[in-house]
Formats: C-alpha cells, sequence, structure tokens
C-alpha cells in the first residue's frame, strides 16, 4: 500500500496533468490514510475547477478542521490563510457575501511579514467583493491598505479609479487611473 506522501505526488501530478476527476479519486485515497490540510485544500481546488462550489465549501472547512486540531506553524502561515481566501471565493460564487467577508477578516487576522501574497490575495478579494456590494467607503479603505503595502502594482490604482469613480469622485478617479 502507497504512503500518504506517495499518494499526494500522485494526486498532484494527476491535477497537473489536467485530470482532475482521477485526481479526486487520488485525493480520497489520501485522505483515507491521512487526513492532511494540503490535500483538503488541493482537493478543494480540484472540485472548484470542476464547478462544486458546495464541495470544494466542505473541503475548506475539513481543512480548516484539522489545523485547529493540530497546530502547526508551516500550516498557519502558508496554508491556513489560502483556506480562508478559498472558502471567502467560493461563498462569494455561491451568493454568501457576508460569510465570504467574514472569512476574508478571519484571514486577515493572521500576522504577515508584509508584502505578503496571502494577505494581498485576500484584501483584494475583499475589496472586489465590497466594490461589488456598492459599499464603496469600506473598498476604497481596503484599497488604502493595499497601496501601502510596498508590492502594490497598477491593478489596485485601476481599482482606485474605478471606487473613486463610483463615489462621484471625478478628478481623484482620473488621478489613480493614470497611475494604473
Amino acid at each position: 500500500q502507497a504512503s500518504s506522501p506517495q499518494v499526494w505526488l500522485q494526486n498532484y501530478a494527476v491535477t497537473v496533468l489536467g485530470q482532475v476527476e482521477e485526481a479526486l479519486t487520488c485525493y480520497d485515497k489520501s485522505l483515507e490514510i491521512e487526513p492532511s490540510v494540503v490535500v483538503w485544500k488541493n482537493k478543494e481546488l480540484s472540485l472548484q475547477a470542476l464547478g462544486r462550489y458546495d464541495e470544494a465549501l466542505l473541503c475548506c472547512c475539513r481543512g480548516l478542521e484539522i489545523d485547529s486540531k493540530r497546530p502547526d506553524p508551516w500550516i498557519d502561515r502558508e496554508v491556513k490563510p489560502d483556506l480562508w481566501n478559498d472558502r471567502g471565493v467560493i461563498l462569494t460564487k455561491l451568493g454568501r457575501s457576508d460569510e465570504a467577508l467574514a472569512c476574508y477578516e478571519h484571514g486577515l487576522q493572521i500576522v504577515f511579514p508584509l508584502p505578503d501574497i496571502r494577505h494581498i490575495r485576500l484584501r483584494r478579494n475583499k475589496e472586489m467583493l465590497l466594490l461589488d456590494l456598492g459599499r464603496y467607503e469600506e473598498a476604497l479603505a481596503c484599497n488604502d491598505q493595499l497601496l501601502e503595502i510596498e508590492s502594490a502594482d497598477p491593478s489596485d490604482w485601476k481599482e482606485r479609479g474605478t471606487i473613486l469613480k463610483a463615489l462621484g469622485r471625478t478628478a481623484e478617479a482620473k488621478e489613480a487611473f493614470a497611475k494604473a
């Protein structure tokens, strides 16, 4: 019988080759051998790729459950923020905006050395959801925080312009678009 790391590597290889259904079978086998936060996360990503959001959401929950039972500094720093982000993305797709915002906030409570891609991803997704909900002042506050981070890119300025335009602050919006 294969060990959990061997099965996990097979899972990853099959996913990379685009055989998502086969990868899901491998992930299930791996989880039977040894439940793992990383395997739950990869299974969740595969399910999202198939549009199976309810099942993907369950995988996020299972991964976070394992994480809370067995604290691990690497998991806490590297995987846990991604699970909170992914959970927020899925909830947004399912039209559950308030729950999605809570997930982004939960993920942002994790301390990151800035700039950190996980922090940026959480903040951007929160900003985009707030923008979609018409909560422009809150979206602008998120954007301010993104622009404070060294790695803020032109898309942050573009989003700022969009938010300012929605707020009727046309001159400021033009300045932001010019920086994009």
